[in-house]
């Protein structure tokens, strides 16, 4: 057991470093200090940690995806071919089966948003069509196993996710957007000040407190002025940027009704597309910079200089003065003052990351801000502290006693959810699905369904 936790634990953290470093490395055109800054600094941020690496989980499977894509469309060679193929077969479906709307949904827009601003950026649309004797059997292999497994996977789940489909949470929670709880979109600058203990009320705890720091305003702004310096056009970073913007739509304003449904996007509500807004974000500057690296020099102005500080220092002024006014005062002054005084200098060193030394402070203060995430999950060897734990030995006494028997925890859930693994029925803790018949017991006539018809952690 403890061998098997171990995989699937680290299958997660590896393959992740593998896909995402590769990912980088087509968006930045082979730009390898780029692509493993980047990798590193998403791996650490507070959406990846916090919530046990399952971003990062999304992220292997879009990094996979595109990369055997790149490989299936671009590749003649037939052993390639076969190789991508498998591995497309593959990450999609776990990407399928992962099974989380909430993020599967802005993830699958943001794949297919990169991908066509690489198929345009690169213009290879003849050599797409070349080795169609080749790559048409590939596909069509592809498409018949992908088919197949889709099938035994909706048998196997299907009463499952039926039960599922008709709770109140998660299966009909339906969003139209635009209802993102304050100071939340930029949240994360204060990251660095917050922890397990130490989180505001009111965004409930460290996991949903946490997101991704957000760039896009600076990235914005000197992509508008690169452009207007050169005329040129980067397919990869206009893909990003009207994703980027059509997700702060969504969380700031919303979409209609029907452009919710068609999207899809009513099962993402705006605190959960929230990190996945982030990660675009981050890639957005990773790819941007990679551009900036290509040995560009522009003429310096002291005139746009001196106004970008004053207008980055009053943005971060009614940023932090907007966050700590929704939490309640929860950052210190001195704490504030840090953010503000950092975040302006970071913003100015991607605003002229042509500059000698000016990426190196970037990687610097970025990584200084994410560094301490790395303490989040901690390094461990086997299960002794659930396996070996005294309370789980002396239940699983009783247990073997009286197997049938059934438990309630009293205090905290937590306790109960660490009986469960050991096969002890346990009344209570986390359920994903309601207990229908348990709860006839408590509210024989059903008047009060929407309470506990949800996904649900029952404390006693």
């Amino acid at each position: 057991m403890e061998r098997k936790f171990a995989f699937k634990w680290n299958f997660t953290i590896f393959l992740f470093f593998a896909s995402c470093f590769l990912f980088l490395l087509l968006l930045t055109k082979n730009n390898f200090g780029l692509s493993l800054f980047g990798t590193f600094f998403i791996f650490l941020s507070g959406a990846v940690q916090w919530w046990s690496y399952q971003i990062a989980f999304w992220v292997m499977c879009m990094g996979l995806i595109f990369i055997s894509s790149v490989y299936l469309l671009l590749s003649r060679n037939r052993l390639n071919l076969i190789i991508s193929g498998w591995i497309f077969l593959m990450s999609s479906f776990i990407f399928v089966a992962g099974l989380y709307p909430a993020w599967q949904v802005p993830v699958a827009f943001l794949l297919i948003f990169i991908f066509v601003g690489f198929i345009l950026d690169n213009k290879n649309y003849n050599f797409v069509l070349k080795g169609l004797k080749s790559k048409v059997p590939v596909f069509s292999v592809i498409a018949a196993i992908f088919i197949l497994l889709l099938y035994n996977y909706y048998d196997s789940v299907k009463d499952y996710a039926e039960i599922m489909l008709k709770t109140v949470y998660p299966g009909r929670r339906i969003s139209n957007g635009g209802d993102l709880a304050g100071g939340k979109l930029f949240s994360e600058y204060f990251g660095v000040f917050m922890s397990e203990r130490s989180t505001p009320e009111v965004w409930l705890n460290i996991c949903e407190a946490s997101s991704f720091i957000m760039f896009f305003p600076i990235v914005f702004y000197a992509m508008l002025i690169d452009y207007l310096r050169t005329k040129k056009i980067d397919w990869i970073l206009i893909a990003l940027s009207f994703y980027v913007i059509i997700l702060l739509v969504w969380l700031l304003i919303g979409f209609p009704n029907f452009l919710s449904s068609i999207t899809m996007m009513t099962m993402s509500p705006p605190y959960r597309t929230l990190p996945i807004l982030g990660l675009a974000n981050v890639i957005l500057l990773i790819a941007f910079l990679a551009r900036r690296d290509n040995n560009q020099t522009f003429n310096f102005s002291r005139k746009e200089a001196g106004i970008l500080i004053l207008v980055v220092l009053s943005f971060f002024y009614l940023v932090t003065a907007n966050i700590n006014q929704v939490t309640g005062n929860f950052f210190n002054t001195t704490q504030v003052l840090t953010v503000i005084i950092l975040m302006t200098v970071l913003f100015l060193l991607i605003r002229y990351s042509y500059y000698k030394f000016a990426l190196f402070g970037v990687v610097l203060i970025l990584m200084g801000f994410n560094i301490k995430n790395i303490k989040v999950n901690p390094l461990t060897s086997g299960l002794s502290a659930i396996i070996k734990n005294p309370l789980v030995r002396a239940a699983g006494e009783i247990k073997t006693d009286d197997p049938t028997a059934r438990w309630a925890v009293f205090g905290n859930q937590k306790f109960s959810n660490l009986l469960k693994p050991h096969q002890i029925d346990v009344i209570n803790g986390i359920h994903p699905v309601p207990n229908f018949e348990d709860m006839k017991i408590l509210d024989p006539t059903g008047k009060d369904i929407n309470i506990y018809n949800r996904y649900a952690h029952i404390n006693l």
